[in-house]
């Protein structure tokens, strides 16, 4: 049996956002994916920069409302990024100057990497140039 590290799914801005507005192209295969993440009671996981950023996005296309609700929905393992967590994401932006990796993405990367976190959610195709597993 795997462990829960292995199981769990880190849930990207892309991937909640996409969720949250029935308009994006990506809301149908959102919806599909969360339902089996779901189904297969896999943990969920995010960043707190992860929320930061979704609720900024949320805010400015859906309104104050929708954000709000999103924020309130939430249930899920939130992950506060730390000091050493940051000298890291100053090391990877450095290493990788070929790629626009935002500092949300690289953050991202080195808690998956912390946790042992092998797979994200998402629809950011930096997660891929990273090298995460990504769903779908």
């Amino acid at each position: 049996m795997r462990s829960i590290r292995e199981r769990s799914v880190f849930i990207d801005t892309s991937a909640f956002y996409a969720l949250l507005d029935g308009h994006d192209r990506w809301n149908s295969e959102a919806q599909q994916q969360f339902a089996v993440i779901t189904e297969e009671r896999r943990p969920l996981v995010t960043s707190n920069l992860v929320v930061a950023e979704t609720y900024a996005l949320a805010r400015a296309n859906l309104g104050h409302a929708a954000a709000l609700r999103w924020l309130d929905s939430l249930d899920l393992n939130l992950i506060f990024q730390t000091e050493d967590d940051h000298d890291e994401v100053y090391r990877l932006l450095a290493r990788y100057d070929d790629k626009d990796f935002s500092y949300t993405d690289a953050t991202s990367f080195v808690i998956m990497e912390r946790l042992g976190i092998p797979t994200a959610l998402t629809f950011d195709s930096h997660f891929r140039q990273y090298g995460v597993a990504v769903i779908p």
